[in-house]
């Protein structure tokens, strides 16, 4: 049986899209940042006080904020109620398996909690488990091969 990933990997696309269409500034340092400020045109006497810093080096306009957090929240609420659909739940475990190393691996927790669940969330839920297992059992089925 092949699992069809088209569905997540199609979400996936269009998530990305949707969070890259808000100016995301990138700096590790306050030189790289100033700089990336000045490219967009934002005067400032204290870069700090034109951005929100989420980590990782990544930042955003105070102004574009608020806009990042409703992307990533409407996001976050279509693909959890995506994963209430069997071809898509299956779909994006396998992807998030393979990505995560699975085949050599085979523990699953690193994938399930990327896709933002706990092991425990997935395993009380029949129908997560059942997509889960099934895409293990397809990526076991592949290994043998």
């Amino acid at each position: 049986m092949k699992i069809d990933t088209k569905p997540y990997l199609d979400f996936e696309e269009k998530f990305a899209e949707r969070r890259q269409s808000i100016p995301t500034l990138f700096a590790f340092n306050e030189a790289s940042l100033a700089e990336r400020l000045t490219e967009l045109g934002v005067s400032f006497k204290n870069p700090k006080d034109a951005i929100v810093s989420i980590g990782g080096g990544t930042h955003f306009l105070k102004s574009d904020y608020a806009a990042y957090k409703k992307v990533v929240a409407e996001g976050n609420a279509e693909f959890f109620e995506l994963m209430k659909k069997k071809r898509f739940a299956t779909g994006a475990f396998y992807t998030v398996l393979n990505a995560y190393e699975y085949s050599w691996t085979e523990d699953n927790t690193e994938a399930i909690e990327a896709l933002g669940y706990t092991v425990e969330a997935v395993y009380e839920d029949a129908a997560l488990k059942a997509c889960l297992e099934a895409a293990e059992k397809q990526i076991k089925k592949e290994k043998a091969l």
